[in-house]
């Protein structure tokens, strides 16, 4: 029987990739620092920084409080470094063809990183140690409204649907190296590799955020104030920037969905899905 085919060959956004990890590394090199002289306490302006409301401490300084340095300096920080620049080789093509055997162990490193960065993250949330709400099903809104693009979840909530695509497609990367589709490979380690990139868009969209802020400071109060009604009082901006954070990574997690569509050509993943299924069905029988 011959193996099923699936249209539209898989783009390697190579060099999106290389830039997500480069920018990624430099976070993680600034998240370890001692101490991050930015955005701690009352007198920032709303939406300039990322407020713990339970300290008033920007959030990589909150984690540094009560995250013990060995978790989150190793297991967070350091391994996040390797998966970066693990992951950008992983997908070059030229390497992956004059090295296989390399390739094929870079999986399986590439593979134990992904599990251990998830399991670090979600513990993080089981300890109470990310910046979220206090109820996981509070429901962030802006102005009050419930409307589609005005309202959305929290942080916390936000990591389930990431960690399900994460995880699932990781899966889906391994099995189907492991029944040499590789075609169907190449577009699973890529699509778990652009979820493993939200990350990055959420650190990038929050720093957008924050210059959105400043904008917004630097506005007539008549704007700012009575029209755009950008809070003044230290617990509104608190929960602008604890709703600001939960949008962020919802955001990441769109971009990222509607990324991979248009980059697998949306059919081509579905089919390479099927195909996965029809293979695994087959060899069942």
């Amino acid at each position: 029987m011959a193996a099923p085919t699936i249209p539209h060959p898989v783009r390697i956004p190579a060099k999106l990739y290389v830039a997500l990890s480069g920018f990624m590394i430099v976070i993680s090199i600034v998240s370890t620092l001692q101490t991050f002289p930015y955005g701690d306490g009352p007198d920032w302006p709303a939406l300039t920084s990322s407020r713990d409301p339970r300290s008033g401490l920007h959030i990589l300084n909150q984690r540094r409080l009560e995250v013990p340095a060995a978790f989150y300096k190793l297991l967070k920080g350091c391994t996040s470094i390797l998966w970066c620049v693990l992951i950008p080789l992983q997908h070059n093509q030229a390497l992956r063809q004059r090295f296989p055997a390399w390739h094929r162990r870079g999986g399986y490193l590439a593979t134990g990183l992904s599990v251990e960065l998830g399991l670090a993250g979600y513990w993080m949330v089981v300890r109470g140690w990310t910046t979220t709400h206090e109820n996981f099903f509070h429901i962030h809104r802006m102005y009050g409204l419930s409307l589609p693009g005005f309202a959305w979840p929290t942080f916390d909530a936000a990591l389930v649907p990431l960690g399900i695509f994460f995880y699932s497609s990781m899966v889906m990367t391994i099995a189907t190296a492991r029944r040499k589709q590789f075609e169907a490979h190449r577009r699973w380690a890529m699509i778990h590799s652009s979820w493993g990139y939200a990350i990055a868009v959420e650190r990038a969209l929050m720093l957008a955020l924050y210059a959105a802020g400043w904008l917004l400071h630097a506005l007539p109060p008549a704007i700012k104030h009575d029209l755009l009604r950008v809070p003044t009082d230290y617990d509104g901006k608190l929960q602008a920037e604890l709703g600001a954070l939960a949008w962020s990574l919802w955001i990441a997690g769109i971009i990222v969905t509607v990324w991979i569509y248009r980059q697998g050509s949306g059919a081509g993943i579905i089919s390479a899905w099927r195909n996965s299924r029809s293979v695994a069905s087959a060899k069942a029988a």
